[in-house]
Order: C-alpha cells, then sequence, then structure tokens
C-alpha cells in the first residue's frame, strides 16, 4: 500500500509518457484489489468477538478501505482526463506521498514492542508514538492549503426549468452540468476532500493507539481478578498423567491416575487411584502419601502471581493478545522440586469465549541452569490449556511437558502429558 501511494505520486509530477500510463494502469488495478482486501479484512475483524485482525480494528480496516476506492476513482479519472495541471497536480502528489508516510509510521509506531527496540522507554507511550504521525498530517494541510487553488465564490443561479445556453452552446441544466452536480463532483475529486478523510484516518489511529495502550492494561487486570477469584480449593478433579523417560538408551512408559478432593483434610485431599492400570502396591501408595505435603495442586490460580507483575503485550496469529513476562515470581515454576521461576519465561495467551476473556494456554520456557548442584537442566517447556468450565470459570485440561538435562553422569530426557477431567465444584 506504501509503494503504490509512493508510486502514483511520482508519476504525477513526471512527464506523461507510454509506460506512466501504464504504471498507473497497474496501480488502478492495484488500488482495487488493496480495497477488497481491505474490506474482507474489516469483514473478519467485525465476525471476530474481539473486533480485531491481527491488532487492527475494523473500523480502522474498513476506512484504508474507504480511502484506497478514493484513491482508484482519482486514477480512473487521471486515465479519462489526463494528469492535471497547477495547483491539483501538486495536491495529489503531496496527499498521496504523506499518505504513503502515514502509513509507514503507523505500520512502526503503532506497536510498542517495534517502537521499544529502537526508541528510549520515555518515548514509547501512547501519546508520544502518536504524535510522529500528528505531525505528518500537520505538515500535509498546511502545504495543501498553501497550494489550494483561489477561487471566486460562485455566482447563485435561480434553477429554470427552461434550459439556458452559454455562448458558447453548454446546457446548464443538462445532467452533470448543474452547479449542484458540478460542486459535488468538485468536492469528490477535491484533494483537500481526500487529505480530510485522511485527517479523520489519523484521528482514528489515534484514538485505537490510545485505546490499545489501555485496554492490554485493562485486560490484564480482568484476567488477574479472575485468577484470584479461584482457590486451589475450588474444584475436586481427577488427574490422569502419562510419562515416558529415556535414560541412558532405555525407555519407561507410565501412566498414573490420582484425584484431589478439597473437601478432605490433611493427605486425604490426594488419592493415588492406579499406576500402569493397576491399583498401586503398599511402598508406592506410602511413598505418594508421604510426597502430599510438598504436592502442589495445579489451576487457573495460580496465573495470579504472573499477572501480578509487569509483560510485555503483542497479538498472534489467531488473533490473541499475548502477555509475555520475562521471569516469573518466587515459586511460581517448580521442576524436579526446584524453584526455576527466576530462569522461567511465560506467554500467556488470552482469548474470548461467549464474551468472556480468560487465558486459553500458558507456555513456559526455562533457561539452562543447574538443579541442587548435582543436576543440569539443558531445555524445559511446558504448555498448558484451559477452558471455560459449566461455571463460567476457567479449569485447567491439559498441560504437557518436555525435559532434557544430565546429572550423576548420566544423560536423559522426558515426555509427559497430564490431563484432567471429572471437575466437581465444592463451593469453598
Amino acid at each position: 500500500m506504501t509503494a503504490y501511494f509512493a508510486v502514483t505520486a511520482l508519476t504525477t509530477v513526471r512527464p506523461v509518457s507510454p509506460w506512466t500510463r501504464r504504471i498507473n494502469v497497474a496501480a488502478l488495478a492495484v488500488a482495487v484489489g488493496l480495497a477488497l482486501v481491505d474490506i474482507v479484512g474489516g469483514v473478519k475483524a467485525f465476525n471476530n468477538p474481539r473486533g480485531l485482525l491481527n491488532g487492527v480494528p475494523f473500523v480502522m480496516l474498513f476506512f484504508i478501505a474507504t480511502v484506497m476506492i478514493l484513491a482508484a476513482a482519482g486514477d480512473l479519472r487521471i486515465m479519462r482526463f489526463g494528469v492535471p495541471r497547477g495547483e491539483p497536480r501538486l495536491a495529489r502528489h503531496l496527499w498521496r506521498m504523506c499518505f504513503a508516510l502515514f502509513i509507514a509510521a503507523g505500520s512502526f509506531f503503532s506497536i510498542r514492542e517495534r517502537a521499544a527496540k529502537i526508541l528510549p522507554e520515555p518515548l514509547t507511550t501512547g501519546p508520544m508514538r502518536t504524535l510522529p504521525v500528528l505531525l505528518i498530517f500537520g505538515a500535509m494541510f498546511y502545504w495543501l492549503w498553501r497550494v489550494r487553488r483561489r477561487r471566486t465564490l460562485p455566482v447563485v443561479v435561480r434553477y429554470d426549468p427552461m434550459p439556458l445556453a452559454t455562448s458558447r452552446g453548454v446546457n446548464v441544466n443538462a445532467p452533470g452540468n448543474h452547479p449542484t452536480t458540478q460542486t459535488m463532483k468538485n468536492l469528490i475529486t477535491n484533494p483537500l476532500t481526500r487529505a480530510a478523510l485522511a485527517g479523520v484516518a489519523v484521528w482514528l489511529a489515534s484514538v485505537f493507539m490510545a485505546h490499545g495502550q489501555n485496554k492490554p492494561d485493562d485486560l490484564k487486570q480482568r484476567i488477574l481478578a479472575q485468577a484470584q477469584s479461584i482457590s486451589p480449593d475450588s474444584y475436586a478433579f481427577t488427574r490422569t498423567v502419562k510419562s515416558e523417560q529415556t535414560s541412558n538408551g532405555k525407555t519407561e512408559q507410565h501412566v498414573n491416575i490420582d484425584k484431589f478432593d478439597p473437601t478432605k483434610s490433611g493427605d486425604a485431599k490426594w488419592t493415588l487411584v492406579s499406576v500402569d492400570g493397576a491399583p498401586p502396591a503398599a511402598d508406592v501408595l506410602n511413598k505418594y502419601r508421604n510426597e502430599s505435603a510438598k504436592r502442589r495442586v495445579p489451576g487457573y490460580y495460580r496465573l495470579a502471581k504472573y499477572f501480578g507483575t509487569a509483560a510485555a503485550v503483542s497479538t498472534d496469529p489467531r488473533g490473541r493478545t499475548v502477555f509475555h513476562f520475562n521471569s516469573l515470581p518466587k515459586d511460581a515454576a517448580i521442576v524436579l522440586d526446584s524453584d526455576v521461576s527466576s530462569n522461567t519465561s511465560a506467554d500467556v495467551s488470552v482469548t474470548e469465549a461467549n464474551g468472556n476473556a480468560f487465558a486459553e494456554q500458558v507456555h513456559l520456557t526455562v533457561k539452562p541452569m543447574r538443579l541442587k548442584l548435582i543436576m543440569k537442566l539443558d531445555h524445559y517447556e511446558s504448555t498448558a490449556r484451559y477452558r471455560i468450565g459449566p461455571e463460567g470459570k476457567p479449569l485447567l485440561v491439559e498441560s504437557i511437558a518436555d525435559m532434557t538435562g544430565s546429572g550423576m553422569g548420566r544423560e536423559g530426557k522426558a515426555h509427559t502429558v497430564v490431563t484432567y477431567g471429572d471437575y466437581r465444584a465444592v463451593g469453598r
């Protein structure tokens, strides 16, 4: 789109030649194609619960489509009547070059993370990122005003049903020659009119940039409050753990099923149901009970620790808002009974279901580190997925983890898939 406006602005001030005519024909096709793409994108964004497509609001997509249609109309007019001369020619060149710069600047400054890679922190706020875009259009309006055509006031003509003929034999009352019709044509084709529309686009961009700056903060607070409304004892559930461990070329697979019931007390909250499809042996059961005190209850409530800290915000290809945490608070991430929170980054993808925003996916990545001095964790990644339950609260449904490391002279890896079901609200 930027290239389209820049090229057509260039051909406007170049001498007319066969190659400029061919470029204008190609540009017309490009403008129509871009308008159709923006219209389709606007429809998709409108049907999205959040009204966005790749982070762009549907209003902006429809407005850009409108600008492209007007630009295509201008190209068609050039092909029919030739390139204008004097002030209109300079005005056409000016607004197209400025709009190309607006698109380029808007694409950069509209995404805070992109601007933060180059600009210092004080210049990455919403108002500071909006300022360059406003300056572009301030300069454009100023120069359009400077090159405007000085016109005398129109003479008021009384409409008479009898045809009037000018000295040149032009029928004033004929379709297309009536003063009102001619005024509308001038209004539509006037570069100042298009510039005004572009100014509205700037205003919309500023509004949505400021709104986009505040909306992630509001969404973050909603997720935090949502996580705080759930406690470890809110639900009873059944957990199935499928693990595959490889060490020194030997692979072992296990399937364990246990249950959690917060209505019970002490170690009785956790119950080991089966190990590899059979009732657990006595020694396995005793070991399981001894570890009950340090066994952490998984659930959505644990996200409250994440969302109480600073996060960067982006949008994924599915249009979901993604919160990125460079590190986690203490005790937020435990691997092999070791706290790895400070070395763990998290990407939390937020979506909506029936108008209810919630964290649909949590992806954790742990940097290589040593555990308990004798073990080295080379790689660890986990992905947890949530869904909205019958009570309207997010429930953990699956967690997948992959880990590689070494210790005591041996190297190994593990792949674990944990599924959760049979949820029952206990009313606590």
